[in-house]
């Protein structure tokens, strides 16, 4: 991969920053129109938002995707039930109520009629639509790997979320309803990994982990978020500050220039030599620049040391899940 890391430029890095935060504040702002949606049979009117799913997406792509290359599909994002229930349901398309039979199955029913259909697969209608019995089986559920859970992602819709990173710029959609993450969406993967952790969070459980569509299928428990970590957070902020600083102090000698040019900068001296004193001004020259060197110093080091654990607490996270 010929990208180089974000890391090296610091404006790139920081102006994805700003577009995260502006991303972040629009998801918050979703999240809550859509709880204040929820009617009194406990369910919500409103969309469900997508952009946390697609953060998940790219969180996962830049850390684990093996190969960068391979699309992205939209039964990756389906476990073996809803695979199931979303082949049948295409099966029976013209026929209106086995379409709502097969929508309102659990689980449970489902994975019934998986085991007759490894039994006796030749002799049963619906299985027309499975070419081998364990073609099933060998279905990758990447689910786990991109902290997504089922209910989750069709809350959200897999398609919707796969079309958003499109529309964003984060990924390219090819022929057949395949997607291939962008060199953008790598670089803020990158971002992503940087400053995120996947963390429970139960407001979040609360309305994506609600079972869409049937009354059947249960309610989930402990759906991931990812959540910025204390120190990638505060060195981010650090860092944008003092480009802010910088910007500041760059306005200022340009006025300067052009009191300068106007004949009014010495009567600006005079001014401030009355109310401030020299080393108050050098200090507040020099405040952006430590601010700068600070963060940058920090994130050398937290980028080492974060090295040395965030791939083993993900995996252990995986495996406990």
């Amino acid at each position: 991969m010929n990208l180089p890391s974000i890391k090296l430029n610091i404006f790139k890095k920081l102006e994805y920053w700003l577009v995260l935060k502006k991303l972040n504040k629009q998801f918050d702002a979703q999240f809550k129109i859509l709880i204040d949606s929820k009617n009194k049979e406990g369910r919500y009117t409103a969309n469900f938002p997508t952009w946390e799913c697609e953060k998940k997406i790219l969180f996962w792509t830049y850390g684990f995707h093996k190969h960068l290359g391979s699309p992205l599909l939209v039964d990756d994002f389906l476990n073996k039930y809803e695979w199931y229930r979303k082949e049948v349901i295409k099966h029976y398309e013209n026929c209106e109520a086995e379409v709502k039979k097969y929508r309102e199955k659990s689980e449970d029913e489902i994975n019934k009629e998986l085991e007759n259909a490894f039994t006796d697969y030749y002799e049963r209608n619906t299985l027309t639509i499975i070419k081998k019995p364990d073609e099933i089986e060998k279905r990758a559920d990447r689910l786990r790997d991109v902290y997504l859970s089922q209910n989750e992602i069709i809350n959200a819709g897999v398609e919707e979320v796969l079309k958003n990173l499109v529309q964003r710029g984060f990924a390219e959609e090819c022929e057949n309803g395949k997607f291939i993450i962008s060199k953008e969406g790598l670089s803020f993967g990158e971002l992503f990994w940087y400053l995120y952790m996947p963390k429970t969070n139960e407001k979040y459980t609360e309305v994506f982990g609600v079972c869409p569509r049937s009354i059947n299928r249960k309610n989930e428990k402990n759906l991931f978020k990812l959540r910025a970590n204390f120190f990638s957070l505060f060195i981010m902020n650090f860092q944008l500050w003092s480009f802010y600083g910088f910007t500041l102090i760059a306005g200022l000698f340009i006025s300067l220039e052009i009191l300068s040019g106007v004949g009014l900068l010495d009567n600006l001296r005079f001014i401030s030599r009355h109310y401030f004193n020299e080393n108050f001004a050098i200090v507040v020259l020099l405040l952006p620049f430590s601010l700068f060197v600070l963060s940058f110093v920090g994130d050398i080091f937290y980028s080492s040391w974060m090295k040395n654990w965030k791939y083993r607490d993900i995996l252990i996270l995986t495996k406990n899940d």
